[in-house]
C-alpha cells in the first residue's frame, strides 16, 4: 500500500505506531488510516461508511441483528445511536440540559454492543477479502447471513463453548482461562469470533480474528 502511494513502509510504520501509542495519554492523535478519523463525533452514516469500507451491506440493520444474536436485545441501535447524539451534542453546547444517569449508562451499554457488532462484522469481511472471496469482493454482503459466533457462557456448570447453529455445546469446563484459551484456539482455526456471555445470557467481551 505505501509503495503504490509513493511512500516509505517503515516510515509509514512508524507513524501509525506513534498514533496508536498515543491514545495511552490525555491527548492523542488518529491516524490517517483510522476509520472515522476526520470527524470529530461520529455520526451514524460515519459507522454505515465505514463498513461499506469492508464490502458491508445495510449496516446498521446488520449491527441491530449482531445484537440480537448475541443476546443484547433487538432494539433498533440506529435509533438509539442518533438519539444518544443527539444529547451528547445539547450537552456539550447548552449548560442547561438535563441527561438523567441512567441514559448515560444505558449508551454505555448501547456503544458497547454497537462496538461489539462493529467489529464482528468489519472482521468477517475483512477475513473474506484477505481470502479473496467472490461474493465479498463483487460488491456488498450482509455478513450475518454466513457469519458463525463461537459463544463462551458461563453456566451453572462451568464455562460452555457453543456455536451458533449447533444445538450442544461442543466443550464445557470449570476453569475459565482453559475455556477462554480453548475458544480462542477455535477462533484461529475457523475464523469464526467468540462472544462471551453471563449467565443472563448477554454479552460482556468478545475476540476477533481477520
Amino acid at each position: 500500500m505505501a509503495d503504490k502511494a509513493g511512500e516509505d513502509g517503515f516510515t509509514l510504520a512508524q507513524t501509525v505506531a506513534a498514533a496508536v501509542a498515543s491514545t495511552l495519554s490525555g491527548s492523542f492523535s488518529l491516524s490517517q488510516y483510522s476509520l472515522g478519523h476526520g470527524s470529530p463525533n461520529l455520526s451514524s452514516e460515519d459507522i454505515e461508511k465505514a463498513l461499506a469500507a469492508f464490502h458491508v451491506g445495510s449496516a446498521w440493520s446488520e449491527i441491530t441483528t449482531v445484537a440480537a444474536i448475541c443476546g443484547a436485545g433487538s432494539i433498533a441501535l440506529r435509533a438509539e445511536y442518533d438519539n444518544a447524539q443527539r444529547l451528547r451534542n445539547a450537552a456539550a453546547h447548552r449548560l442547561t440540559t438535563n441527561i438523567q444517569p441512567i441514559d448515560l449508562v444505558e449508551f454505555g451499554n448501547r456503544a458497547k454492543t454497537i462496538a461489539m457488532a462493529f467489529d464482528l462484522l468489519a472482521s468477517h469481511n475483512a477475513r473474506l477479502l484477505n481470502l479473496g472471496n467472490p461474493a465479498v469482493l463483487s460488491g456488498k454482503i450482509k455478513p450475518t447471513s454466513t457469519m458463525k459466533i463461537i459463544f463462551l457462557d458461563d453456566t451453572s456448570r462451568g464455562f460452555s463453548q457453543k456455536t451458533t447453529g449447533l444445538r450442544r455445546a461442543s466443550l464445557v469446563v470449570k476453569d475459565y482461562q482453559t475455556a477462554r484459551t480453548a475458544a480462542a484456539q477455535k477462533m484461529a482455526t475457523t475464523g469464526n469470533p467468540v462472544v462471551q456471555r453471563n449467565r443472563k445470557k448477554t454479552p460482556e467481551s468478545w475476540m476477533t480474528i481477520c
